[in-house]
């Protein structure tokens, strides 16, 4: 890097407003400021790189999408023109009279810190004033009424422009048809065709980039794009950038389980009992290419496309099925018999009584609420939803009941009176068995009793002893409490029995 001395250094900075490369400026001579320069390129650098390696970008990055080449390292870069008076000159050109020595067109003006003004030079040209005092000797010069901060998003004066972008945003200009996208920073050009448009949120999920698209797909979506007719889809959890104008975003398509209400049903049953049926339908899409080219809508009749997040069209024909698999079970199902049922399960804890056989279908569940049954449902379902790419998981119905009111009390009628008789039947059933119960009890304990006694009178046999002992305690227990007496003898010995006073008192 060469060195230019004061005198050459003040003829190239004439005070006129000149372009700047991309990344540099005109530098003060000198070792010092030399290195103050290097300093601030260092620091730049690192910043674009930061810049670069933010995940907000990645994807423009990767496809060399962003301009750098107007980026500035330092508002103080920004060509402007310098000061040229001093406020003690305007002070004594005021205080003593000087202005019959000047012509009365002369303008003065005071730009502080952080600021500039905008002019024009009455050729066309445009120009920025940089801070300090200025005095115009030009009855041709327009200057701006006011000062403007640097902090300003966009200043945009004839083809001049500086633009600072936001980090989480990109600036949007057009240059001779061209998109040109800005990283965040500070960015300043001298163009006549390069015109800022507007700074770009990166937040959104689908943005609009003159002929390109950014799309971020969340993790559970995938995107439907259409890339010169062609079929393309784009997997969650990713930010994809769509190059040309021909490769179109279409919609989203969720893979998460999606929960609808069929509405109300009507539909008759087997012994044509008309019901009013609520349900739900819990489905999600499990093959989204499949689903997205058979199921989508992404284009109307008259070649317009359509755009948006909901799968409106596919989400009616699984409703639409759904309700036709749902009719077809409740067709299957006698009322009668699920009345039957409703009312046995809605019978007293004490009135429910086991069957002593029980039947062969399980009277606990409703058919109408019966999960396995409904299993045929949904596989019915399933077998039209899986060709465009959805997968019924349940149908579930809320509730089902008679549209005539008048047939519906006819129905509880009779269901109460079967349920009665029900219960009457169980009760006698019962109690046959409780009293067979007692009988086979009763039984048991005479036929023990016998074998104890058998048993005992074994063991007495086995000695004299023990069996004159039992004779006794059977003659005792005999006479025991007793008034009266026969014992055996002749019918002749009965007067001197009678008249023996010890016998007879």
């Amino acid at each position: 890097m060469s060195q230019k001395s004061d005198t050459e250094y003040n003829n190239s900075n004439d005070g006129k407003a000149k372009p700047i490369d991309s990344m540099s400026a005109i530098t003060p001579p000198g070792q010092q400021q030399m290195r103050d320069a290097a300093s601030e390129q260092e620091c730049h650098d690192e910043v674009l790189m930061k810049q670069s390696r933010s995940p907000a970008y990645h994807i423009l990055v990767e496809n060399n999408a962003l301009e750098f080449k107007y980026i500035l390292k330092n508002v103080k870069n920004v060509p402007q023109t310098k000061s040229n008076s001093t406020a003690l000159q305007v002070a004594l050109r005021n205080s003593f009279g000087f202005t019959c020595c000047l012509p009365f067109w002369t303008t003065a003006f005071e730009v502080p810190d952080g600021y500039m003004r905008p002019g024009e030079d009455g050729q066309g040209g445009y120009e920025f004033f940089s801070r300090g005092v200025h005095i115009v000797y030009s009855p041709f010069y327009r200057i701006h009424p006011r000062n403007t901060a640097f902090t300003e998003k966009a200043i945009l004066h004839g083809n001049l422009a500086l633009v600072t972008i936001d980090q989480g945003f990109i600036g949007y200009a057009m240059d001779r048809g061209q998109p040109v996208l800005l990283p965040p920073g500070i960015h300043y050009w001298e163009s006549d065709t390069l015109r800022f448009q507007h700074a770009i949120d990166l937040s959104k999920s689908v943005i609009p980039l003159g002929p390109m698209t950014l799309v971020t797909v969340d993790e559970g979506y995938s995107a439907v794009t259409q890339n010169n007719g062609k079929q393309v889809l784009l997997s969650g959890g990713k930010v994809h950038l769509l190059t040309h104008r021909n490769w179109k975003f279409e919609k989203f398509m969720s893979e998460k389980i999606q929960t609808d209400e069929l509405g109300c049903i009507l539909a008759s049953t087997a012994d044509n009992v008309l019901l009013e049926t609520e349900a739900t339908v819990n489905w999600r899409i499990t093959d989204v290419i499949m689903a997205a080219r058979m199921a989508a809508q992404t284009m109307k009749a008259d070649g317009s496309s359509v755009r948006g997040e909901d799968i409106v069209k596919l989400r009616g024909d699984v409703l639409k099925q759904a309700t036709a698999s749902l009719a077809a079970f409740v067709g299957s199902v006698r009322y009668s018999d699920s009345f039957h049922v409703s009312v046995q399960n809605n019978a007293q804890p004490d009135q429910k009584v086991e069957r002593m056989q029980p039947e062969p279908e399980d009277i606990g569940n409703s058919p109408l609420f019966n999960f396995a049954r409904l299993g045929n449902a949904v596989a019915h379902c399933n077998e039209v939803c899986n060709k465009y790419g959805v997968t019924v998981m349940s149908i579930n119905i809320i509730s089902a009941k008679p549209r005539d009111d008048k047939l519906m009390n006819q129905l509880a009628a009779g269901a109460v009176a079967a349920a009665a008789a029900e219960q009457a039947e169980t009760a006698a059933r019962g109690n046959a068995k409780a009293k067979l119960i007692v009988a086979e009890a009763e039984a048991d304990a005479e036929r023990l009793l016998a074998h104890g006694s058998m048993d005992a009178a074994v063991i007495l046999e086995k000695s004299s002893f023990a069996v004159e002992l039992a004779r006794m305690a059977r003659v005792g227990d005999a006479i025991k409490d007793k008034t009266t007496f026969f014992f055996g003898g002749h019918p002749q010995q009965l007067p001197a029995l009678l008249a023996n006073p010890a016998v007879i008192k």
